[in-house]
């Protein structure tokens, strides 16, 4: 039961870090995209949201491999007391979009922002 709780945490936590992010983005490039904003500001802002956006993508990396190692431990210790192996096992082939690993997408979106901060600031500013 402690070792569900401590997993349910580490997976609550890896998805607030995109999540946040994605809402700090709406807002980052609406003032990218204000045509009375100069380049000193929207370079800081600019800058602001790749560095957002890349500290994201590091956490969800990050937290990711502490689920994993996590895992590994649960299923250590369940193995010790004889209760087999405790996690998640699919049947579905790996090229089925519900076995996709979910942090990969995220690491797509937060990446596709960044670039859409760069065009922003270079775009709205020509």
């Amino acid at each position: 039961m402690l070792l569900e709780g401590r997993r349910l945490a580490i997976d609550g936590f890896m998805w607030q870090a995109p999540t946040l992010t994605l809402v700090v983005q709406a807002f980052l490039l609406g003032v990218l995209t204000d045509a009375h904003v100069g380049w000193t500001v929207a370079t800081s802002v600019a800058l602001a949201g790749v560095l957002a956006c890349a500290t994201a993508m590091y956490a969800l990396r990050l937290l990711d491999d502490r689920a994993g190692n996590f895992s590994e431990r649960v299923t250590d210790h369940a193995l010790a007391l004889g209760l087999g192996d405790l996690n998640r096992r699919s049947h579905r082939p790996k090229r089925h979009p519900l076995e996709w690993e979910g942090w990969l997408i995220w690491q797509a979106a937060l990446f596709a922002f960044i670039v859409a901060d760069l065009l922003a600031l270079i775009v709205t500013r020509s």
